[in-house]
C-alpha cells in the first residue's frame, strides 16, 4: 500500500469499478455456441480455440477450455492481441476475429471497398443491443430458436463473443459468469457511504447494464476500452471528482494509474497490482468499503486530535506564561492531554463493519 492511499481514500467521491473479475468471479464458462456462417459448432469451437491458446484473459481461457482438445486442421499465423478488443490473425492467408462484436464487424467492413474502416466501426458500435444480435442472425436468419437462446443469455448478464471474418460473421459464443462473493455488500455498502458508482466495461452494452441493474448501479458504460476507461476517469476529475478505481486485469492498467487512488484485487494481473496503490490481497471484496469507512474516521479522528491540541495551547500557554500554572499542574496537564489524544485513537480500532 502506498502512503497516500489511506488519506485519499478519506476523500474519495466517486468509484469506478470493472466487471469481469472485479463485481464478476471471472470465471467463464461456454453456456452455448451459435453458428452463424458455414463452419459447424465444433469447427468454430475449434478455431476459437487456436485463436486463444496462450491467452491469459479469462474470456480466452474459457473458449480454450470449451474446445479441449478438438484441433483446427488450417493454419493460422500472425496472430496479434488487441487489449481490450480481441485477437487477430490469419488463416490460410486470410484474415480472422475474434472478440467483440465492433472489432469483428470492422474486418468485414473493412473488406467492402466503399467503406473505410473508422466508419465500419462506428456504423458497428452504434446498433443497439438487441439489433445487433437481430443482424448478426442474417446468415441464419431462420434459426429463430438460436436468436431467442442468444438473447435470453444477453438478458441474465451473459458476455458474447463474437467470431468471424471479411465476409461476415462464424459465430457468437455466450460465456456465463457468476457474482463474485460480497460485491453486492460492497455495493450496498459503497452506496450507504454516499458514494457515486460507476460500471465501466469492454464488455457489451447490454451485458454491463444488466449486471449494472442487477448491483443498483445507475451509471454504466459497456464496450470501452482501456483508453477509454482512463479518459472516463479523467472527465470526471476535471469535473472535481475524487476517483477511486477498482480492477484486477491487465486492461485496468490505464484506469488504475489515472485514478487518485486505486486498489487491484489480489488474484488478478501483476501488472495491474504493480500500477495500484493497494492491492486486497483475499476474496472479500467488501473489506474495501471498510478500507473507506477506516479512512473516513482516521481523518476525523485526526481533526479531533488537532482541534483539542490546539484548544489546549491556546488556554494553557497563557495561564502557564502569566504564572498561574505551577510546573506539576503543567506537567499533569500535558500527561491528560497526550493520554486524551491517545485514548481518541483507539477508537479506530472499534470501526463497525458496515459502516
Amino acid at each position: 500500500t502506498r502512503g497516500h492511499a489511506l488519506e485519499t481514500l478519506a476523500g474519495v467521491t466517486d468509484v469506478v469499478l470493472d466487471k469481469t473479475g472485479t463485481l464478476t468471479e471471472g470465471r467463464f464458462a461456454v453456456a452455448n455456441v451459435i453458428a452463424l456462417g458455414a463452419l459447424a459448432q465444433s469447427e468454430c469451437l475449434a478455431l476459437a480455440g487456436a485463436l486463444c491458446r496462450g491467452g491469459e484473459h479469462p474470456v480466452a481461457r474459457a473458449l480454450v477450455a470449451a474446445a479441449g482438445d478438438r484441433t483446427f486442421a488450417r493454419r493460422l499465423t500472425r496472430l496479434r492481441n488487441h487489449p481490450g478488443q480481441g485477437v487477430e490473425a490469419l488463416l490460410d492467408g486470410r484474415p480472422i476475429r475474434i472478440g467483440r462484436r465492433d472489432f469483428v464487424d470492422a474486418l468485414a467492413m473493412c473488406g467492402d471497398d466503399d467503406d473505410d474502416s473508422d466508419n465500419a466501426s462506428d456504423n458497428a458500435s452504434s446498433n443497439a443491443s438487441d439489433n445487433a444480435i437481430k443482424n448478426s442472425t442474417n446468415n441464419a436468419a431462420g434459426d429463430q430458436a438460436a436468436l431467442d437462446a442468444l438473447r435470453q443469455h444477453l438478458h441474465d448478464g451473459a458476455s458474447p463473443v463474437w467470431l468471424g471474418d471479411r465476409h461476415g460473421l462464424l459465430a457468437v459464443f455466450v460465456l456465463s459468469d457468476t457474482e463474485r462473493g460480497q460485491a453486492a455488500e460492497l455495493l450496498a455498502r459503497l452506496h450507504a457511504l454516499g458514494l457515486r458508482c460507476h460500471l465501466i466495461s469492454g464488455d457489451s452494452q447490454a451485458t454491463v447494464c444488466w449486471w449494472a441493474r442487477h448491483f443498483g448501479i445507475h451509471a454504466a458504460h459497456g464496450r470501452v476500452s482501456p483508453e477509454g476507461k482512463r479518459d472516463y476517469v479523467a472527465a470526471l476529475q476535471r469535473d472535481g471528482a475524487v476517483v477511486l478505481a477498482i480492477g484486477d486485469g491487465i486492461n485496468d492498467g490505464p484506469v488504475l494509474a489515472q485514478a487518485q487512488v486505486s486498489i487491484a484485487l489480489g488474484s488478478g494481473a501483476p501488472l495491474a497490482q504493480v500500477g495500484a496503490d493497494a492491492v486486497l490481497t483475499h476474496d472479500g471484496i467488501a473489506d474495501v468499503a471498510t478500507a473507506l469507512a477506516i479512512a473516513r474516521r482516521t481523518r476525523a479522528v485526526i481533526r479531533q486530535n488537532l482541534g483539542w491540541a490546539f484548544a489546549y495551547n491556546v488556554v494553557a500557554i497563557p495561564l502557564a506564561a502569566s504564572g498561574h500554572v505551577t510546573a506539576w499542574m503543567a506537567g499533569v496537564g500535558m500527561s491528560l492531554s497526550s493520554l486524551l489524544v491517545v485514548a481518541n485513537a483507539w477508537r479506530l480500532l472499534r470501526v463497525p463493519k458496515g459502516r
